[in-house]
């Protein structure tokens, strides 16, 4: 086995072999990160397969962006519920 024998040069052998090594070393890097998302019981998520823990949205609170509610009932700053008599695109109804 370490004497290839056929009739091309041996270094076209020993290239096939280091071929067929690295496919079977490929494939049993995907079974054990398979095996691992599978078993971790987490759902496969990407952070779990890269090993990163760390997450960019907090556990608790509101979402980036968001303005919370008071417990009145509506932000000050939403612009949809205003009980102005007002509108901007409104035409205005005096007449001179």
């Amino acid at each position: 086995m370490l004497h290839p024998v056929g009739s091309q040069p041996p270094a076209v052998y020993w290239r096939r072999r280091l071929v067929v090594l690295a496919a079977f070393v490929l494939l049993f890097v995907l079974v054990i990160l398979t095996a691992r998302t599978v078993l971790s019981g987490d759902g496969g998520t990407a952070a779990a397969a890269t090993g990163n823990a760390h997450t960019t949205q907090p556990a608790n609170g509101p979402a980036p962006g968001r303005t919370t509610t008071p417990a009145g009932g509506v932000a000050a700053d939403d612009p949809s519920t205003s009980t102005s008599s007002t509108h901007p695109s409104a035409p205005s109804s005096s007449s001179a």
